[in-house]
């Protein structure tokens, strides 16, 4: 035997009559398939490995490992990926990635008929049991899960380098006439946001509402936390992600000419609205924790420009995740405009005129 396989007993090499092809019979009861032509009605069409039997033990070697990643950023950071749970989830994050996406490993329901959709691919699909599905997802009820995958994490951008927001689509490095540095003109910035579900919540709406990028301060939860992962409706794949210093962030922000916005209730309260200074073509909106606001430095940096979500009653604020979402819908491009435009025609005039305002 010639592979390098470390779990090869070194017999020798026996034909499979299914495959049509040489297979190695592993001591770990694994069988490592190719694909050909006649195969296809056999076996899926992808290259994968199938386990002969189905994962029925928690102390399985890949479930552990599974299990660490989902719980633990640092082995998520070491180990380059990161967990997935639900095939909707797959096929949302799918949809930005040139419409396809490999798994390093798919866990599929003991005995459910399942086909591989063709936009995804996947080294290796392995049955596993309820008890083993409830370990590899934490939950309770694993009655609505078709499949928990592990992906290779989305690169961290550059958003000082011309190829910034490529994430796993290759084919964007090779464009021969692309500009020295692509511009940026939403950009949102996240400090100490450690709630993962507003992190998720915040960019579900970037994606949503068409902004270019998320920056990460110092502070921030991981974005590939499984409750940011679930909020975020698979966005965490597809929204370019960069992370650094404040420092950083402020070069970003000179080079691609964006003013920057600090969302910050009081302060916006106290200062008046200038009407004199010219808007920018581009925007950094950052925003705090829900608890501890803007970091002193931040706000250092942020002195010319604050927004807040202007609240009705003795409600005192709005969570993050939903106070930037309505700020970002704010700063889009024609965001306001265009849902201005949808009103146009209702009857509205009553609402109008109890608020003191126009639509």
């Amino acid at each position: 035997c010639n592979c390098t396989l470390p779990t090869c007993t070194q017999l020798p090499i026996q034909p499979c009559a299914a495959m049509m092809m040489p297979v190695h019979h592993m001591a770990s009861r694994t069988l490592f398939i190719g694909r050909t032509s006649s195969s296809r009605s056999l076996c899926s069409a992808f290259s994968r490995t199938v386990e002969e039997e189905p994962v029925v033990s928690l102390s399985n070697g890949t479930v552990k490992r599974l299990v660490k990643l989902r719980s633990s950023a640092s082995a998520r950071s070491s180990q380059r990926a990161f967990v997935l749970v639900g095939m909707d989830l797959l096929q949302e994050a799918a949809g930005g990635l040139g419409g396809r996406l490999h798994a390093r490993t798919l866990f599929v329901p003991l005995g459910a008929t399942h086909s591989q959709p063709s936009w995804l691919t996947a080294d290796r699909v392995i049955e596993a049991t309820e008890p083993v599905l409830k370990k590899l997802t934490g939950l309770e009820n694993v009655s609505g899960v078709d499949v928990v995958a592990e992906l290779d994490q989305p690169p961290r951008q550059d958003l000082l380098s011309a190829h910034w927001g490529v994430q796993q689509q290759a084919a964007q490095h090779e464009q021969q006439d692309a500009p020295a540095t692509r511009p940026l003109s939403r950009l949102l910035a996240l400090d100490r946001v450690q709630d993962p579900g507003n992190m998720g919540t915040l960019l579900r709406s970037a994606l949503g509402f068409g902004w270019d990028a998320v920056f990460l301060l110092p502070g921030c939860c991981d974005p590939l936390n499984p409750k940011c992962v679930r909020a975020s409706r698979g966005a965490v794949l597809r929204m370019p992600i960069a992370e650094g210093s404040l420092a950083d962030l402020s070069q970003v922000t000179k080079l691609h000419g964006l003013a920057l916005v600090a969302a910050e209730p009081q302060r916006a309260a106290a200062r008046p609205r200038s009407t004199s200074r010219p808007v920018p073509l581009g925007v950094c909106l950052v925003l705090g924790s829900e608890g501890q606001g803007l970091s002193p430095e931040v706000r250092q940096v942020c002195q010319d420009v604050s927004l807040a979500v202007p609240m009705a009653g003795s409600l005192e604020s709005l969570n993050v995740g939903v106070a930037g979402s309505v700020l970002m819908f704010a700063l889009s491009p024609g965001g306001s405009a265009s849902m201005g435009a949808q009103l146009k025609g209702l009857q509205l005039d009553s609402l109008t005129a109890d608020n003191g305002s126009d639509v």
